[in-house]
C-alpha cells in the first residue's frame, strides 16, 4: 500500500477505535500486526505512532461511552478519508481494507452501534452489495458453526471459508487449539487471513488444503455444467518436421489446479499454445466438454 493509503487507514482505524470510550490493547496489537505484515517491523513504528495519536485527539471518556453517538466531526472525517481511499484502490483492496476494518472492531470490546456505522459507511462508499457485506460481516464475527449459513461460506472444522464472488477473493481463518499453517507460515487462531490462489494449507492430520480444492467446492454449486478439458495423444510438428510434441494425454476439469513442468525447450509453450487454440496439432486432439477445439 502506498504512504498515502496506509495514513488514511490509520486514521480511520483511530476513527473507530476511539469510539465508544476508546483504544484498548487488543486493537493496539492487531493494528501493529497489520502494519508488520503490511510494511515489515523497521516501518511499523511510524505509522502505529500515528494511530495512537489520532486515537488520543478528542477520545470520548470511557464512563459516558454507552451514551455518546458518533460525532458530526467524526462522521465527516470518515465519509472524507473513505473517499479518499476509494478512489486510490481497486476494488479487491477495497474488500480487503473492509474486512479488516470489521476485524478492528471485532478485536477488543463487543459490538457496537457506533463503530458497526462507521465500518457500514466504508462498505457503502466502496459500493460493496448488501449481500456480500453482510457475509463478510457474519464471518469476521461469528465463531459457531451454525451461524455460517451464507453460500459464501464453508466450515470445513477447524477451518472456515469466505468467498467473495464479486472479486473472486477468498479468506481463511481456524478455531481450535492446533498448530495450522498457510503456506509455510504458522497462523493465529481467530486471525483472518487472504487465501491466495495457489495458497496450502496443513494441519496436524490429514491431507493439505489446497486453493483449488476451495476454489471448486465454492463453484461446483454455481456451475451448471462443469468445464473439462482433454488432451488426447497430442502431437506437433513445427515447420522445419522438428519436433514439439509427442503422444501427450491428459485431463482435468474445472477447479483443478494443473502443473506443466519441464526444462526449457521441452515443449510447455507449444503444449499451452496447442491447448489454446493457437496452434493445430499433427495428430491428437483437444476437447473441451468433448468438442473438438480444432474442428467443431
Amino acid at each position: 500500500m502506498s504512504e498515502e493509503i496506509l495514513k488514511a487507514l490509520m486514521q480511520l482505524f483511530a476513527l473507530i477505535a476511539k469510539q465508544d470510550g476508546g483504544i484498548g490493547q487488543k486493537e493496539i496489537d492487531y493494528v501493529r500486526r497489520f502494519l508488520v505484515q503490511q510494511i515489515g517491523v523497521d516501518s511499523a513504528a511510524d505509522y502505529l505512532q500515528l494511530f495512537e495519536d489520532s486515537v488520543e485527539q478528542d477520545t470520548i471518556p470511557h464512563k459516558d461511552k454507552e451514551k455518546k453517538l458518533t460525532s458530526v466531526l467524526d462522521s465527516v472525517k470518515v465519509l472524507k478519508l473513505c473517499k479518499q481511499i476509494s478512489k486510490t484502490i481497486n476494488q479487491r483492496q477495497k474488500l480487503v481494507v473492509l474486512v479488516r476494518l470489521l476485524e478492528l472492531i471485532n478485536a477488543e470490546y463487543p459490538l457496537t452501534a457506533q463503530r458497526v456505522g462507521i465500518v457500514k459507511t466504508a462498505s457503502d462508499i466502496f459500493r460493496v452489495a448488501k449481500e456480500e457485506y453482510e457475509s463478510i460481516f457474519t464471518f469476521v464475527t461469528s465463531t459457531e458453526d451454525k451461524e455460517f449459513r451464507s453460500p459464501n461460506h464453508l466450515v470445513m472444522y477447524p477451518l472456515f471459508f469466505l468467498w467473495i464472488p464479486s472479486a473472486e477473493l477468498y479468506f481463511v481463518k481456524f478455531s481450535g487449539q492446533m498448530e495450522v499453517f498457510l503456506n509455510g507460515l504458522s497462523m493465529r487462531e481467530g486471525t483472518i487471513y487472504l487465501f491466495a490462489s495457489g495458497s496450502t494449507l496443513r494441519l496436524p492430520v490429514g491431507l493439505p488444503v489446497y486453493y483449488s480444492d476451495i476454489a471448486s467446492r465454492f463453484l461446483s454449486d454455481r456451475s451448471p455444467e462443469k468445464i473439462t478439458l482433454e488432451a488426447d495423444h497430442l502431437s506437433y510438428r513445427f515447420s522445419d518436421e522438428a519436433k514439439g510434441l509427442n503422444d501427450i494425454s491428459f485431463n482435468a476439469r474445472q477447479g483443478n489446479l494443473v502443473g506443466i513442468m519441464g526444462s526449457s525447450g521441452t515443449g510447455k509453450t507449444t503444449l499451452m499454445n496447442v491447448l489454446a487454440g493457437m496452434y493445430t496439432p499433427s495428430s491428437g486432439q483437444v476437447r473441451i466438454n468433448q468438442i473438438d477445439l480444432h474442428k467443431d
